[in-house]
């Protein structure tokens, strides 16, 4: 008898339609992943979010409005769900001690740690389907 595979439900915050089309396509053809929603604004991100509650929430720091420190502010208690990865070209040592501040339970700089951060995910289906 085959086990049911259970959906790591993924929200992205993302202000790059370009790399959101990427990640979105990468993330699509990732068995056990599915992509509940995405904004490119805190203020949609926070509600839909909210509303959602995915299982993982991929932000980048620069939105059209607001940025992903104001998400982060609004998820709850580090250690809860959701999963928080930060991914972002503001990847400096200041950003990420304000997003572990926040509650981040992941930060990878978009130019050099996109693979790895893939690879993560990947690794919370793997986790999420035993």
């Amino acid at each position: 008898m085959e086990t049911p595979y259970t959906q790591l439900r993924v929200y992205l915050v993302e202000n790059s339609a370009i790399l959101l089309n990427l990640l979105m396509e990468m993330l699509q053809h990732m068995r056990g992943v599915s992509i509940v929603g995405h904004a490119a604004s805190a203020t949609t991100a926070i509600s839909e979010i909210s509303a959602l509650v995915p299982d993982v929430v991929i932000i980048d720091i620069a939105l059209q409005s607001g940025n992903g420190f104001d998400v982060l502010k609004t998820l709850g208690p580090a250690g809860k769900r959701p999963v928080r990865i930060v991914l972002s070209n503001y990847a400096s040592p200041p950003y990420r001690d304000v997003a572990r501040r926040l509650g981040v339970d992941y930060f990878f700089d978009k130019g050099s740690e996109i693979h790895q951060m893939f690879k993560l995910v990947g690794s919370m289906v793997m986790t999420a389907g035993r």
